[in-house]
């Protein structure tokens, strides 16, 4: 009996020095944690004053453009305003385009398929035809 006892101490004892020893690890790893948790908020904090400071000068940028010179605006969101209206047109038309295409190649799409004569008449009768439609 006295040798079942000692075997059991024995194991009890190499149980609680294991246990002892992942404590520790486990202790090691918190304080690991809590160090990379801090210098990951400091990344993130100078990540967010960087996009701060790139917003910042887009928008003084944009202001000086617009102050500056309002024609190349306007030439500019006239351009953007085509090329959504194309698209539009163009997946209206259901003119194949891979999946996930910007709005600038599909009208690219819809200016390939109206051709390139410049008569009106033509034109609008090609896009009449690839929005199946019979007169508007």
């Amino acid at each position: 009996m006295k040798v079942i006892h000692k075997e059991a101490d024995v194991k009890l004892k190499d149980v609680e020095a294991k246990c002892k020893d992942v404590e520790v690890k486990h202790e090691a790893g918190k304080r690991l944690w809590e160090v990379e948790k801090k210098a990951w908020e400091v990344e993130r904090l100078s990540m967010i004053d960087q996009i701060e400071e790139v917003e910042d000068m887009t928008i003084a940028t944009v202001g000086w453009v617009c102050g500056v010179d309002t024609k190349l605006i306007d030439c500019i969101l006239l351009r953007h305003l085509l090329d959504l209206t194309q698209a539009k047109l163009a997946k209206l038309a259901q003119l194949t385009a891979p999946p996930g295409t910007n709005c600038a190649t599909q009208s690219i799409l819809w200016r390939d398929a109206l051709g390139t004569t410049h008569i009106f008449a033509k034109r609008l009768q090609t896009a009449q035809k690839l929005l199946n439609r019979a007169d508007t």
